[in-house]
C-alpha cells in the first residue's frame, strides 16, 4: 500500500462530507435577522459522571450539516419544527417540537429520560422553557433465540 495516498484519500472524504446536498438545512446569513439554537447538555450526577447530551436532527425537515465545534445554527424567526435525538446512555429517541423562535433570542435544546419517556425540551437564554414534549420510549425489542437443532443417530 502506497503512504503517500493515505493524506490524499482523507482530504478528499473530508471535501465530500463537507458538501451539502438538496436536503440538508442552510443556516441563515448573519446579517439577516435570526435567532441562534443548539444542543445542550443535562447534568444529572457528577460522581460518577452521568449526563444526557441531545443533537438536532433536523431543522424544518431539513438536516443540518455539522461542521462546528458546538453545533450552533443561526434559523429564521418564525415557526420552526425541530427534530431532537436523545443521546443519554443507551435510552435513545426523537421527538418533534415547535419552536416559535424570536429574532435576536439563543435557544438551547435539552433532553433526559424521566419515568418510562423521554423528556424533550428548548429553552431560551434565560433558562425558562419554551417548547416542550414528552415521547414513550420504546420497548427493548427481544431476539428469539435460533433453533438448535441436534442430529439424532440414525436407527
Amino acid at each position: 500500500m502506497n503512504l503517500r495516498c493515505i493524506p490524499l484519500a482523507f482530504v478528499s472524504v473530508a471535501l465530500a462530507s463537507c458538501a451539502t446536498g438538496p436536503g440538508d438545512f442552510r443556516e441563515v446569513p448573519a446579517s439577516q435577522a435570526h435567532a441562534t439554537l443548539k444542543p445542550g447538555r443535562v447534568v444529572k450526577m457528577i460522581l460518577p459522571f452521568e449526563a444526557s447530551d441531545t443533537a438536532i436532527v433536523s431543522i424544518d425537515g431539513r438536516r443540518p450539516v455539522y461542521m462546528r465545534w458546538d453545533n450552533t445554527f443561526r434559523i429564521e424567526p418564525g415557526r420552526r419544527a425541530v427534530v431532537l435525538s436523545h443521546l443519554g446512555r443507551s435510552d435513545a429517541g426523537e421527538g418533534e417540537i415547535v419552536l416559535n423562535a424570536t429574532e435576536g433570542r439563543t435557544y438551547v435544546a435539552k433532553s433526559d429520560v424521566i419515568g418510562m419517556n423521554i423528556r424533550f425540551w428548548i429553552e431560551d437564554e434565560s433558562g425558562g422553557t419554551v417548547a416542550r414534549k414528552e415521547v414513550p420510549r420504546e420497548p427493548r425489542s427481544r431476539t428469539t433465540p435460533m433453533p438448535v437443532i441436534v442430529p439424532l443417530p440414525a436407527r
